[in-house]
């Protein structure tokens, strides 16, 4: 059956390796241009696509990626060569003579009736009415990074986790489930496994860190405890030892007409996989946010990067307050700071045998 035109136009938006999406708009604000970066108003966008790379009237730039095909790594990979290679001078352009027979540009003329019309005014009130129910609040926290956080023998990862914990211990007054994604690349197919932030370490730790009864000293014990279940954790998940996946996969092997077992119906079991905190880490001295939406509707999605001097935090919601979650964010690492400098202080002070 031979296809029509529309069916052969968009193949060929399909068959491509990335897009490139030209906006007419000047994002100003590290907000602004994190939101057009996630759909901007969503008419210059193709949201199936896996690699869009978007280029603002101002000159700025951003990446959108479709999650479902790849993972965050090698994104970030892709993105922090580009932009390595930019900030070195050592992008190669080529010579003009390279592909004389390279074709011109191609104009993909779309022709749309009644309908088509229809559905594309559908969709983008759709857009509308969903982006409405969603606010982004990015953070530039040049307090410290990395190189203070190994300072401190702490995993610089695990260390921002109990910031965020103790970020949402501040809003909330307990701590919820919290998915941290693990990578299982090591193994062919491999993608994520959850690594678990919250334990009975961590609550511990969050409570300490209210209490003005308890000692610096305690503090910094139970954020070191937290902070080494946390990695212990997530080194098992990506060793393919976590429970999440295997448990999913394990429900999802249920026919539509079996009862669930106990176990998927439990309260813990619920509660535990309902993540009200959905967070991620991609790696870049380079990049200036990066971001992804929230899970559950009563819950935060936040990505943050790690630079050597700095903590970069990109919190969603439906509304719950992601300003506000930032501002605590930006307070917990201060008072983490100040724990951890005056151990650190405290430990040099110490006479050496």
């Amino acid at each position: 059956m031979k296809k029509d035109l529309l069916s052969q136009l968009l193949e060929k938006l399909e068959s491509a390796t990335l897009l490139l999406c030209l906006d007419d708009t000047s994002p100003t604000t590290r907000d602004e241009h994190s939101w057009s970066c996630w759909g901007g108003d969503g008419r210059n966008r193709y949201f199936d696509k896996s690699l869009q790379f978007l280029v603002f009237e101002n000159g700025k730039a951003g990446f959108l990626a479709e999650h479902s095909s790849m993972d965050g790594t090698p994104n970030a990979r892709l993105n922090d060569y580009i932009l390595s290679s930019i900030a070195k001078d050592t992008v190669n352009y080529g010579s003009e003579t390279v592909r004389q027979d390279l074709k011109a540009p191609e104009q993909l003329k779309f022709s749309f009736n009644d309908q088509v019309l229809k559905t594309i005014k559908d969709s983008e009130q759709s857009f509308d009415n969903t982006m409405a129910k969603q606010e982004l609040s990015t953070l530039a926290y040049h307090g410290y990074g990395k190189n203070l956080i190994k300072k401190f023998r702490s995993s610089p990862d695990a260390f921002v986790q109990m910031i965020i914990q103790l970020a949402y211990f501040k809003m909330y007054g307990t701590s919820r489930a919290t998915y941290e994604a693990a990578t299982t690349r090591k193994y062919e197919h491999g993608r994520t496994e959850t690594g678990r932030t919250v334990s009975i370490e961590s609550a511990a730790f969050v409570k300490a860190m209210e209490d003005l009864d308890v000692s610096n000293d305690q503090k910094v014990a139970l954020a070191s405890a937290a902070m080494d279940g946390h990695v212990k954790y997530l080194g098992a998940a990506a060793e393919g030892q976590g429970v999440d996946r295997h448990l999913f996969g394990l429900r999802l092997s249920l026919r539509p007409d079996e009862p669930k077992p106990s176990i998927f119906t439990d309260e813990g079991y619920t509660k535990s996989t309902h993540w009200n905190l959905s967070t991620s880490q991609l790696a870049s001295e380079h990049f200036d946010n990066w971001g992804f939406g929230e899970v559950v509707p009563d819950g935060f999605g936040i990505g943050y990067i790690i630079k050597n001097n700095a903590l970069h935090f990109n919190v969603t919601s439906m509304h719950l307050g992601s300003k506000t979650l930032n501002h605590l964010l930006a307070e917990s690492a201060e008072e983490m700071k100040q724990i951890f400098e005056e151990d650190l202080a405290k430990q040099a002070s110490k006479p050496k045998l």
